[in-house]
């Protein structure tokens, strides 16, 4: 939630500014229509409906923000690691040892991916399709790891020998990378100017996002 912060209260000026207006306006048609009880009433009833009004979406966006970050915000500790628990328990049958190396790589990658967020939110919806690279990566390991324990044949043992060891080595090169680029945006923070852009930035992760679906896909297509 601390990641969005700053996007929330970007909301909150845009009320203030509504409300000052509604009561320079109510103020300005009492004096110009005069002080009596009717336009009192009228202006009275006006500002209680737009307040209200104002509310009702106030609140509605709250809500909605509320649910998109729990559910979508894989830059949330607690929401990667649910995803996390989800592909554990439908692979619950893949050897633990292996499994839980991957588990702790995932994890360390979110961890690095949400401290790039914290210092530069542009970099936000790359950071999220990475994370999303990322879970598909873990859970083709997964599938890796129970094809090797069910199927017989030496042919098919080794493809899923090769996508299991494509799927960890993905999964280190990424932590790799989001590791240096964590440490090039601290270095850059004490150059003036920085000696990188953000959209150099941007063209590197989507780099980044190619190369794990490429990964992925990549396997699937064996």
């Amino acid at each position: 939630m601390a990641i969005y912060s700053r996007q929330y209260r970007y909301h909150l000026p845009h009320t203030l500014v509504l409300l000052v207006a509604l009561a320079l306006g109510s103020f300005g048609m009492v004096l110009w229509l005069g002080l009596r009880w009717v336009v009192v009433a009228s202006v009275l009833i006006t500002s209680m409906a737009a307040i209200a009004t104002m509310q009702r979406q106030f609140n509605q966006h709250r809500r909605t923000f509320s649910a998109t970050s729990n559910t979508a915000n894989l830059l949330q500790k607690d929401v990667f690691i649910s995803h996390l628990n989800h592909v554990e328990h439908q692979y619950s049958d893949i050897p633990h040892s292996f499994w839980m190396l991957a588990r702790q790589r995932a994890e360390a990658i979110q961890a690095v991916a949400a401290q790039i967020a914290q210092k530069e939110l542009t970099f936000i919806p790359d950071l999220l399709e990475t994370l999303h690279t990322v879970l598909d990566l873990v859970k083709q390991l997964a599938q890796a790891l129970r094809a090797l324990r069910e199927v017989k044949t030496y042919h098919y043992q080794q493809l899923a020998q090769q996508q299991l060891y494509s799927s960890h080595k993905r999964l280190e090169q990424t932590h790799t990378q989001l590791q240096e680029l964590r440490d090039q945006i601290i270095l850059d923070t004490l150059q003036q100017p920085s000696s990188t852009s953000s959209a150099e930035i941007t063209t590197w992760l989507k780099t980044l996002i190619a190369e794990n679906e490429n990964g992925i896909l990549g396997e699937r297509g064996q």
